[in-house]
């Protein structure tokens, strides 16, 4: 029969010490070279007027007041009979 071989590392402390190690020094490369930072772009806002419902027919900017209705037409009252 084949003698087994041993399957761990006695000096397996040195080997976790240089991974650790590695690992810090490349997270700290990448946190400091700004790799993965979001680019944040400022735009002009959009204001929407909520009071004033929107019309059918809307006056153009910088009038004072909006155009007067036009009249109803006259009812005629018939007598009855």
């Amino acid at each position: 029969m084949i003698p087994r071989a041993l399957q761990h590392d006695k000096s397996a402390g040195w080997s976790f010490l240089l991974s650790l190690g590695i690992h810090l020094l490349t997270f700290l490369i990448f946190n400091s070279a700004h790799f993965f930072r979001p680019v944040l772009h400022e735009s002009t806002p959009y204001y929407v007027d909520i009071v004033s419902l929107p019309s059918v027919e809307p006056a153009p900017a910088g009038s004072e007041s909006p155009p007067a209705p036009s009249p109803l037409p006259a009812a005629v009252v018939r007598p009855p009979g």
